[in-house]
């Protein structure tokens, strides 16, 4: 069964949800191409799997400044009313934070573009807020989970910083819920 059918619901009700889930996953990857196809096709991470004491190594090929530089130039292509300044910034928020949490950069701001196509003060139906789309309640229980006291209302998720940390720790709990599978990850987080 799949995540977004759930028993007890009409058969109508799982067919819209299943629907409304496919067509945002199908969004995320569109995106996630077309940032493909507009930067350079170098990977930001390449694993070296020499072993140094039982112990893999993770080594950067690329630089970050050269991976800020790309994400940079994706943001102000998906969004140029927004200046060149605080496209860099919040670039630099996003790989600092998808490094820390070894999530692809690309797939952060194609998951930004769905829920937000980069409006920081986006408010949805449901009442997730900014650019990654966080539900308060949601945030509150992150925050929580993960030790961040920088919540004080649901004024504070409209900060970029904050919000693109609260969804990729979001993303992140639903990745290991999930088993590693994107596609699952994906369809909760939208849900």
């Amino acid at each position: 069964m799949c995540f977004a059918c759930k028993p007890g619901r009409s058969w109508l009700k799982q067919g819209w949800r299943l629907l409304i889930s496919i067509l945002f996953i199908s969004n995320v990857f569109l995106i996630f191409t077309e940032f493909d196809s507009i930067l350079p096709n170098e990977p930001f991470l390449a694993i070296d799997f020499s072993h140094e004491n039982g112990v893999e190594k993770f080594l950067w090929e690329r630089g970050k400044e050269r991976e800020i530089e790309a994400v940079q130039t994706a943001i102000h292509h998906f969004e140029p009313k927004h200046s060149l300044q605080d496209c860099h910034s919040l670039a630099i928020t996003i790989v600092d934070l998808a490094r820390e949490y070894q999530i692809d950069s690309y797939l952060v701001l194609s998951i930004i573009q769905v829920e937000s196509t980069f409006n920081r003060e986006a408010i949805s139906p449901k009442g997730a807020v900014g650019l990654m789309q966080i539900k308060p309640s949601v945030a509150k229980w992150i925050a929580q989970k993960s030790g961040i006291t920088s919540i004080e209302n649901k004024e504070s998720l409209y900060i970029p910083e904050l919000n693109v940390k609260l969804g990729i720790l979001y993303f992140k709990y639903l990745m290991g819920i999930f088993d590693d599978s994107l596609v699952t990850s994906l369809e909760a987080y939208n849900i």
